[in-house]
């Protein structure tokens, strides 16, 4: 099952992204790409606390924040449970089968040269095949994992704030013509004691979030070679090695609620990571070899829980290994082929006796191709998947298999120059995690992949007005979820399991603008905004009194826009963030209710160049200045209006 072929392309807009390949230039229209971008001046004016609060930014993105700077942040993009999004590191799939979904809370940014979001197809071949065919997927580029042209990099970073932040960062690379070897490494901490006010009925409660302490660090190391075979023949060959330990101990503070609102618990996380990559660059052929090993160590501990013992203290080691392939043919200017094949490893290890001793073998592979006409460009793939899961302590064995299409059309630039129109369809799997399938009595054995469907119809625009630039983008989507996995009352309200019957449809809506207006070379304006609507509604029993309601905690309507305005050494930026109402449990009624939000934000940077290369950035902001009282997860009280500044070297 391991080796099966699966047809795959690339999605090309127009033209491929402009982007450079290791030394390899590959030139298009980069603003007609279907992700969603965000480069190192993006994340730098957002000045995000981590990966999640960024991309809260994006169009068709939902977040689940359980606590603001420190706090657990996870994403549901386009009405899909957080288990179909797939976290790409320097291109290694990062998983965590576990629980299935990535802490985006726990992945600071200080690093990070570029974010990628994939809404549905991948543009990029080279990502491993498990990626490829998730939902969506998210795929971050780090500062220790980049060829550059300089000799020496450096950078620095030092951040104060409010509620006890703070950070310090340092990173540093050497690069000669053909190798580089680089090095970086944070660390910061909060107190999280910020004063709340939350409203109970007609009451007012207000107080200060306590328990709410953490302590994150993290340190990366890369490493990498070139050899130029024949720059006629476009001969090229790379090796790269990257590595990343981090850390985090946290205090949780848990819901406020009227009688409580102290919890004693906390929560400690180590996680490593290793990985190679060898990529072939020819005329026509790109080949991309690669693996790695993760490991994900979690502690979870309350001295004060009700039961025999007095108290839990949970431990839990999740590994996997990974290893695979992919490569790219262009056969003639029209036609091109794509295959790839990679497979994944999994244990879990735990002081849990019911959890048992898990193991899991997940395999991909693809086989496909991509044909160019002169106004139209098509593809097709066909992926086959291969889970067997097995855990002997609680004599549980099975195994599946999905064979999951995807096809995508585009028109070219030989039909509309600054116009694309595009249409895509997939079918996707999530396998159940193992908490789902095993822990305690909530855990089903029974439990089966849960499947989508996914269509979407979309055009972006990009256009030179005078000194204008603008990008448009705007998508129409709709997929359906079979097999959902779910909660559901057993024996009474007090126990639960968890069973494959849920159903869910989602229809949205989701547009992008850009616009980037230049006076002169050292005064111009950038605003970039989005709005999504969506409806993910329960479609599982028509007599169920959920039938055709929203699904709990995503909200209809999602907005931000961000201002920026650039003078001399100068730049302002104001951002926007808007929730529309949502629903704390399934029922969609008044007392299920929680309330829409704004968020302003605002911050002020400035440049002073030191020296030819040497820079130094001061930036300052504040967030929520309005001072708003919110929550996205019921009783998870967010920060009220919250200062820092940050102080930037770099040596380019």
């Amino acid at each position: 099952m391991f080796l099966l072929f699966i047809f795959s392309t690339t999605i090309n807009l127009a033209q491929d992204p402009a982007k450079v390949f290791e030394g390899v230039t590959v030139r298009g229209t980069k603003d007609l790409t279907q992700e969603i971008q965000y480069g190192k001046e993006d994340i730098e004016k957002l000045a995000p606390f981590d990966l999640g609060h960024l991309l809260q930014n994006s169009s068709g993105v939902t977040l689940r924040d359980y606590g603001g700077l420190g706090g657990m942040k996870t994403l549901s993009i386009r009405g899909l449970g957080g288990e179909h999004t797939k976290l790409i590191v320097n291109g290694q799939a990062i998983t965590n089968a576990q629980n299935g979904q990535t802490d985006f809370g726990l992945i600071q940014l200080d690093n990070v040269e570029e974010v990628n979001v994939t809404l549905g197809l991948s543009h990029n071949n080279l990502l491993p095949v498990s990626a490829q065919v998730m939902g969506s997927s998210v795929e971050i580029i780090t500062f220790e994992n980049s060829f550059t042209s300089r000799n020496h990099q450096v950078r620095a970073s030092s951040t104060v704030g409010s509620f006890g932040q703070k950070e310090i960062y340092g990173g540093f690379k050497y690069s000669k013509e053909k190798f580089f070897i680089s090095a970086s490494g944070k660390y910061r901490q909060a107190d999280g004691d910020y004063t709340y006010r939350i409203p109970f009925g007609d009451q007012w409660m207000e107080g200060t979030r306590r328990n709410n302490e953490f302590q994150e660090a993290f340190i990366s190391l890369g490493a990498g070679v070139k050899t130029v075979v024949d720059t006629v023949k476009q001969r090229y060959h790379f090796f790269k090695l990257n590595a990343q330990v981090n850390t985090s101990q946290k205090q949780l503070p848990g819901a406020v609620i009227f009688y409580n609102d102290y919890s004693n618990e906390s929560l400690s996380n180590t996680n490593y990571r290793i990985g190679a990559d060898y990529t072939v660059v020819h005329k026509k052929l790109k080949a991309r070899y690669f693996g790695g090993f993760n490991q994900h160590e979690l502690r979870y501990i309350d001295p004060t829980y009700f039961n025999q013992a007095g108290f839990i203290d949970n431990y839990y080691k999740n590994q996997s290994a990974q290893a695979g392939a992919t490569l790219n043919y262009t056969l003639t200017k029209q036609l091109r082929f794509h295959a790839g094949t990679d497979a994944e490893r999994t244990f879990l290890y735990a002081n849990r006796a019911d959890i048992g001793a898990p193991r899991r073998l997940l395999s991909t592979s693809m086989l496909g191709f991509n044909y160019t006409l002169k106004f139209i460009e098509a593809s097709a793939k066909l992926f086959h998947q291969y889970l067997e899961d097995e855990n002997r302590m609680v004599n549980h064995v099975n195994s599946f298999q999905r064979w999951n299409p995807q096809i995508q059309f585009s028109t070219t630039e030989e039909l509309f120059q600054h116009v694309s129109f595009f249409g895509w369809a997939k079918k996707t799997m999530r396998a159940p995690s193992f908490n789902e399938m095993y822990y305690s009595q909530i855990g089903n054995t029974s439990l089966v992949p849960e499947d989508s469907w996914q269509f979407n119809l979309g055009s972006i625009l990009n256009k030179q007005l005078f000194s204008t630039r603008v990008n448009f983008k705007i998508n129409g989507y709709y997929n359906q979820v079979t097999n959902k996995i779910i909660a559901v009352p057993t024996q009474n309200l007090f126990i639960w399991s968890i069973a494959n019957i849920g159903e869910v449809e989602v229809k949205g809506i989701d547009a992008e603008a850009q616009l980037f207006h230049e006076f002169n070379t050292k005064t111009q304006i950038q605003w970039r905004g989005n709005l999504t609507y969506q409806e993910v509604l329960d479609v599982t029993d028509e007599t169920s009194p959920t039938f055709r309601h929203q699904i709990m905690y995503t909200p209809k309507w999602t907005s931000s826009n961000t201002f920026s305005i650039y003078f001399q050494d100068i730049s302002f930026h104001q951002t926007t963030y808007f929730v529309g109402e949502r629903y704390s449990l399934s029922q969609n009624i008044p007392a299920n209710r929680l309330d829409p939000f704004l968020l302003f934000d605002a911050s002020l940077e400035y440049k002073l160049a030191v020296r030819k290369e040497h820079m130094l950035k001061l930036q300052g902001g504040i967030r929520n200045i309005a001072n708003s009282s919110y929550a996205y997860i019921r009783n998870f009280v967010m920060p009220g209006r919250n200062y820092f500044i940050k102080l930037i070297y770099a040596l380019h």
